[in-house]
């Protein structure tokens, strides 16, 4: 966890944002926006999940609410953490783990998802060969056939009703991944507790735009979590 100098000792113990990474990113690639989420205050953990970085060896599983829920009972197990002000942020896949695990997991009080999808399966077909290759090996080496199959657990459906929680969805319009009619679909399951910023002209994870989504989710988040 990294801790901000300025919101050591605060009263109740600090906020944290969990950071969770995309397929096969590495937490070790949230440096910029731990940076941007400290200037608020905020304190940081970004994790390695299954599939990922130094966890690259397990296999991706659709459930990755569990890893986040492990993370989250480190942190409550943490005195300088306030276990009432702990929220999530995800991108590009993370941005499917992070909706997931906020409605598993209500000791999240708040959360960001960057460019995720509703269903994997659904896009399937349109991802681009080198994706598809990656998740079937993240799924633990299947053939791209098999992977096909394990994509249909990979999905938001009939998961999100009822989130009583804040939940922000950041998403490009000219997103060529995950378009951007899954993050309209994460809204509209999530209720009345959601909220979508769409860019215009955003690519994968707004990569075009961090100036602007950064400070956007980091305010978000600063004003969510002090409440």
């Amino acid at each position: 966890m990294r801790l901000p100098t300025h919101a050591t000792g605060a009263p109740g113990g600090s906020s944290v944002v969990i950071l969770i990474a995309g397929l096969d990113s590495t937490k070790e690639e949230f440096y910029t926006l731990e940076a941007e989420i400290h200037l608020r205050g905020l304190a940081t953990l970004a994790f390695d999940g299954p599939a990922q970085g130094e966890r690259s060896a397990m296999a991706l599983r659709p459930d990755f609410e569990v890893a986040v829920s492990a993370v989250v009972d480190f942190l409550c197990a943490d005195a300088r953490v306030n276990p009432a002000r702990i929220g999530a942020l995800g991108v590009s896949c993370g941005g499917y783990y992070a909706p997931r695990s906020h409605a598993a997991d209500s000791r999240l009080a708040a959360t960001v998802g960057v460019a995720g999808f509703y269903d994997l399966a659904e896009c399937w077909g349109d991802l681009p060969a080198l994706t598809r290759q990656v998740f079937s090996a993240s799924f633990g080496h299947l053939s791209e056939d098999e992977a096909a199959e394990r994509a249909k657990e990979v999905t938001l459906r009939g998961r999100l009703a009822g989130v009583d929680r804040p939940l922000l969805l950041i998403h490009g319009e000219k997103d060529r991944l995950c378009p951007v009619s899954h993050a309209w679909r994460i809204v509209e399951e999530a209720g009345r507790q959601a909220e979508l910023v769409i860019y215009p002209e955003g690519v994968h994870v707004c990569n075009n735009f961090p100036f602007l989504w950064r400070p956007l989710a980091a305010d978000w988040l600063a004003e969510k979590l002090s409440l």
